[in-house]
């Protein structure tokens, strides 16, 4: 059952006054060479700065729907409401498009990553189908399904760019950077190594397990991360 739009937002409003952190740059990128690398290099930096934006932006959907639901989109959620339970899949496009469905936001902007699904499909903002809504490029989001905001604050949630293999993310879209969206409400951007790992401050990978990271010693579950198409 949904709670009271009130409370609702009064969590929200507590929220957008201090849950939110500011961006959080771990490391520079290094400006390609010649006038037309410090082109792309730019227009590079002011994609990543829109999908930072999107990110912190969803962050604020996903508090709503997790004091509706208690959780973030899942299957459960899925189930839970009529209007929702169409959407779920394979892809981190089934479960945002939760969002939509749901009435929490009618943009499909939201979504888009450039360089961060296989294909690129500017957001049209049809929403009037489920095969309609976040159509493949439309979302360039990884999605870290089955988390709510009980759960460790450090956790990834919404992930980008990412190759759609394993844990490796992809260097071309922002200049070797990935941007990150924690549970905790902030947003990072990372160097990817050679190996399309992201690398933290203190040296581990992103999804490294292990005693003393943030998966334990059972690590990532490689099921509950959802790709875009």
């Amino acid at each position: 059952m949904k709670t009271s739009r009130i409370r609702k937002c009064a969590a929200l409003s507590l929220l957008g006054a201090g849950l939110l952190m500011p961006v959080a740059h771990a490391q520079q990128a290094k400006p390609a060479g010649g006038v037309i690398g410090k082109l792309l290099n730019k227009s590079k930096r002011g994609e990543m700065t829109k999908a930072v934006m999107n990110a912190k932006q969803i962050f604020l959907l996903m508090a709503e729907f997790d004091l509706d639901y208690g959780e973030f989109p899942n299957d459960e959620t899925a189930n839970s409401d009529d209007l929702l339970k169409a959407y779920r899949g394979k892809h981190s496009n089934d479960y945002l498009g939760q969002f939509l469905a749901g009435g929490y936001t009618q943009s499909e902007q939201l979504f888009f990553v450039k360089g961060g699904a296989p294909t690129d499909k500017k957001p049209d903002n049809d929403i009037s189908t489920k095969a309609k809504t976040l159509e493949a490029g439309e979302c360039g989001f990884a999605y870290y399904k089955g988390l709510s905001m009980g759960k460790n604050a450090a956790m990834p949630l919404l992930l980008a760019p990412m190759t759609g293999k394993g844990f490796k993310f992809d260097p071309k879209a922002f200049d070797g950077k990935a941007i990150v969206l924690r549970l905790d409400g902030s947003v990072t951007t990372y160097p990817i190594d050679a190996n399309g790992d992201v690398i933290l401050a203190n040296g581990k990978r992103l999804f490294e397990g292990g005693a003393g990271t943030i998966w334990g010693n059972e690590g990532p579950d490689a099921k509950r991360l959802l790709f875009p198409k």
